[in-house]
């Protein structure tokens, strides 16, 4: 997110960085219990009001990793065909597997190459104990104990390392909810994070753009947390 021109309108990303504001102040504060559920029509695990879904917002999954190893089919079928014809048809079959196989090869070498993945996309819902990710797939849950590593790159998008079945993998996720994600994450499994310490979940722009539509009824999130939270920068 850049700067914000003057009078640009409230977005739905605007929102959710609010809403990522007020929870984190909720938490810093021992205020969690007034921050009021988001509805789901699926089963959260534990109990309510402890286990409710807080906030919503679209996402979009990339993978860390190559799409292959390498390898690719080698066409070398024999194609002969004969008369005066046919020995233009034959050296064009012939220049045909080769423009072929030359473009297979380096398809494959390209998808050998490591590089970010599109992986999925959908819905998360966020609560104090992970967040669910809702795909045409399915339903997946993320504990914050799943997360072994978590930073913001840029406004928006968190890269985390977490456990999966097949092992340690790295995910960059695209949402409004990015900066939630990472500061409950860092909030309960490493609060000396330094993005944590720096609360980039307030974003300097996006705070003083709140502070001109909302006026003088504009809540001071900016103001000092508690030493045990982490201080302003």
């Amino acid at each position: 997110m850049g700067t914000y021109a003057p009078g640009e309108p409230w977005t739905a990303r605007d929102q959710m960085l609010l809403r990522t504001a007020q929870v984190m102040h909720a938490y810093a504060h021992g205020e969690f219990d007034q921050i009021h559920p988001v509805p789901v029509d699926f089963a959260v695990a534990g109990t309510f009001p402890d286990n409710r879904i807080i906030a919503s917002a679209p996402f979009r999954r990339a993978v860390y990793g190559s799409g292959g190893d390498g390898s690719y089919v080698h066409t070398s079928g024999v194609f002969l065909a004969t008369g005066r014809l046919g020995l233009a048809l034959t050296a064009g079959a012939a220049l045909g597997r080769a423009i072929g196989n030359s473009r297979r090869r380096s398809d494959a070498q390209r998808m050998a190459q490591a590089d970010w993945r599109p992986f999925d996309q959908g819905s998360v819902f966020v609560n104090q104990y992970g967040f669910y990710l809702r795909t045409a797939a399915g339903l997946l849950w993320w504990g914050w104990d799943d997360l072994l590593e978590c930073q913001m790159i840029e406004p928006g998008r968190l890269v985390m390392l977490g456990v999966t079945p097949e092992g340690q993998r790295n995910f960059m996720v695209d949402s409004d909810l990015a900066e939630l994600l990472f500061a409950t994450w860092a909030l309960v499994r490493q609060p000396q994070h330094w993005q944590f310490l720096q609360r980039v979940w307030l974003i300097p722009a996006w705070l003083e753009h709140y502070r001109n539509v909302y006026g003088i009824s504009a809540f001071d999130f900016a103001r000092e947390f508690p030493d045990h939270f982490g201080q302003l920068s």
